[in-house]
């Protein structure tokens, strides 16, 4: 039997696709696999501005917008994936009220029924503890006054 590496804080970490980083790749707590992050702007590399510049360089004033992005996905081979929209979740619908700190930190890939690819965001909050523990509460509070089906 074989024991995983566990990696130190100072460590790269394996899933991490930025180069000269020492944070951990955050993880799915569903799936534990990698989430895609959010895009840095402060860490942008020679590769990246070569994109962007290609990407520019498909841009002309005298072809309509719509026809330009159709262009430029299938040149650089990018579809459309559908995103969870936060506003429909359960977890919205609890806490919407709430004042938590709440951000998406990136996107976890999945597949529905028929094979089609969806992203589910990935999000942090933030609040002091004692106001988390009378979220719970009211949370609690609600479910015992909800009615369900027998």
């Amino acid at each position: 039997m074989s024991k995983e590496k566990i990696y130190e804080a100072t460590e790269p970490s394996p899933y991490n696709t930025n180069e000269n980083q020492l944070e951990p790749a955050p993880t799915s707590n569903i799936t534990g696999k990698p989430i895609d992050k959010v895009f840095d702007y402060g860490e942008i590399s020679e590769k990246d501005k070569k994109v962007v510049k290609e990407v520019l360089s498909h841009l002309h004033k005298d072809i309509p917008f719509d026809q330009q992005v159709e262009l430029i996905k299938k040149k650089f081979q990018i579809t459309e994936i559908p995103t969870v929209k936060l506003e429909e979740s359960i977890w919205y619908q609890f806490t919407k009220d709430f004042k938590l700190g709440q951000s998406i930190q990136g996107l976890s890939k999945r597949k529905n029924k028929d094979g089609e690819e969806y992203n589910v965001p990935h999000i942090g909050f933030s609040a002091d503890l004692d106001y988390l523990d009378t979220v719970i509460e009211k949370i609690i509070e609600k479910v015992k006054q909800m009615k369900f089906p027998e």
